[in-house]
């Protein structure tokens, strides 16, 4: 599906959020400008799927990006319990890095999660301004 020229998930998590899929990256196409417009797409759909989540005042359907090498690991928080939370890795961004102590999925502690979401958002306010 769709929506303002960004591809939406037809499927959504309970609080009605969208999970996000990517639109698919072949670095080895030429001109390289469409694989990086197809980046650039799926950074917006994931944007745009975090502010929907932060409107609801909800860390379900947020994202985590951890630094790795010369890029970032992305997931996107999947299920949320009273002291854990469920991630999923994103691809779609160009190097699609995964952590290799948290894998494809796992299952990681909710107040750990909670403050790399909360510094995201810090830095992207003090940066966001200029």
């Amino acid at each position: 599906m769709r929506k303002g020229g960004v591809v939406m998930a037809t499927k959504c998590l309970k609080n009605g959020v969208p999970i996000y899929v990517a639109k698919e990256v072949d670095l080895t196409v030429r001109p390289i400008d469409i694989a990086l417009q197809a980046i650039d797409e799926n950074y917006e759909q994931l944007k745009k799927i975090d502010k929907m989540a932060k409107s609801k005042g909800e860390l379900l359907g947020r994202y985590v990006d951890v630094p790795v090498a010369d890029g970032k690991a992305i997931y996107q928080i999947m299920r949320v319990n009273k002291n854990t939370v469920r991630i999923k890795a994103l691809g779609g961004f160009g190097d699609d890095y995964i952590l290799d102590y948290w894998g494809y999925e796992a299952t990681v502690d909710k107040d750990y999660i909670a403050s790399l979401v909360r510094n995201r958002d810090k830095l992207e306010e003090i940066f966001g301004r200029r």
